[in-house]
């Protein structure tokens, strides 16, 4: 036996527990810490014995932690191809990058060069059962291995929450799929996998302990059929040749743009217009550093350069600032509401208002644009946004009071009706 972990503490607590049973029955038992998909090549691992035996529980993390070597490279491209062996159409294939994909390809390919066959046996992240971009991977298993039992042992935390108890054996937010597969060592013949599946649902204690008491004979695990293009690995509705036959979304929607991203706000946002602009005229020049520093950095995604020559663009197309035509009262209206006011007569406070404090004013849409212009002169306030009234200025002598004024103004309107 061959046992490797990259911590070496589990491989001497592994050690310790394994090493006599194994002494005892006079088979050899060869532990060490190391990097599986790094140093331990397939070619090399298949050859130690006649059958090979594949038993592991690879690393739970999104992505691999660092870049594959060039032969797993290689070994990867196979997954990046469909049933039929042309490329996948998606631009975002990072899945294909998590750590137990990886070593799923790794035990294929032991599998594969395996002498007189072998056997594989992986508990992982189960998204690759059912996950668009993971075809290639499953038409792959489908193509190279005679018998493929999958028990989905669920508690996938990023869907919704079913009527049912359904708890992850990991505490971990992926579903977890238990993979038994064999390939027997008949090279060249052609290869169409035998595909059973179980699915274990209920909490903790429950699972565990019906895997404890399932075998691979048990009836439970029942045959699955599955067809391209996706060869899903679990359960699928029959939807007929009718609805095969519709328009797929590729088809219906061919253009793919993702959305607004705000990956720099620091940058390009500011409550203070002048300093915006004053940051967005040194970073079209090419000029600072720190706080412009997130803008200046190349990434896969994000080019400077083109970023620089869209700002200058947008600068030139720039208009003079302007200082807003608002008229303030004697409090201020806030920062928030001086960008967007106005001026214009119809927006004005009613003395008959004050005590409840009301933020109504009077609005006249019929009026032109020009003609608010020409009422300038006559507002006491502005109010926008919300923004609290402020209290009515104190008339001065002789001045006649704000609901006359209205009256004069408007002929039609009844003297005794209230303002």
């Amino acid at each position: 036996m061959l046992g490797v972990d990259r911590d070496e503490r589990a491989v001497s607590v592994a050690r310790a527990a394994l090493a006599p049973a194994f002494a005892r029955a006079g088979w050899p038992c060869q532990l060490q810490a190391a990097d599986t998909l790094s140093e331990l090549q397939p070619a090399a691992v298949a050859q130690r014995a006649d059958v090979s035996c594949v038993i592991g529980n690879p690393p739970w993390i999104g992505g691999a932690q660092a870049k594959a070597a060039p032969w797993l490279r290689a070994l990867l491209a196979d997954f990046e191809r469909d049933g039929a062996g042309e490329p996948l159409r998606e631009r975002k294939q990072g899945v294909l990058a998590d750590a137990y994909v990886r070593f799923l390809r790794w035990s294929l390919e032991v599998a594969r060069l395996a002498r007189r066959g072998a056997v594989l046996a992986l508990v992982t992240n189960g998204s690759y059962l059912d996950g668009p971009v993971h075809r290639g991977l499953r038409a792959m298993l489908l193509r190279e291995l005679d018998t493929l039992d999958v028990i989905d042992l669920g508690g996938n935390a990023l869907l919704a929450r079913s009527a049912t108890r359904d708890d992850n054996v990991f505490g971990v937010r992926p579903q977890v799929a238990v993979l038994i597969a064999t390939r027997r060592a008949e090279p060249g013949r052609p290869r169409s996998a035998a595909l059973r599946y179980l699915r274990v649902h209920g909490p903790l204690q429950a699972k565990l302990d019906r895997l404890e008491q399932l075998a691979l004979r048990a009836p439970e695990l029942c045959p699955l059929a599955t067809t391209g293009p996706l060869y899903r690995l679990v359960p699928t509705a029959d939807v007929g040749a009718e609805y095969a036959s519709w328009p797929s979304l590729p088809e219906l929607m061919p253009f793919h743009r993702e959305g607004v991203q705000t990956n720099r706000d620091a940058v390009a946002i500011d409550a203070d217009r002048a300093l915006l602009l004053a940051r967005m005229q040194a970073f079209a020049a090419g000029r600072g550093g720190g706080e412009l520093a997130p803008a200046l950095a190349a990434l896969a995604h994000y080019d400077p350069a083109r970023a620089q020559a869209r700002v200058r663009a947008a600068l030139a197309a720039e208009p003079p600032v302007r200082c807003p035509l608002v008229r303030r009262a004697r409090s201020p209206l806030p920062p928030a509401t001086s960008r967007l006011a106005r001026s214009h007569g119809p927006l004005r406070a009613r003395a008959g208002h004050r005590a409840q404090g009301s933020r109504r004013v009077a609005l006249d849409a019929r009026r032109s644009q020009s003609d608010r212009d020409r009422q300038l002169p006559a507002l006491d306030s502005v109010v926008l946004s919300g923004a609290r009234v402020p209290e009515p200025r104190a008339r001065r002598s002789g001045e006649p009071h704000p609901s006359r004024r209205a009256r004069a103004g408007n002929p039609r309107r009844s003297r005794g009706r209230q303002p």
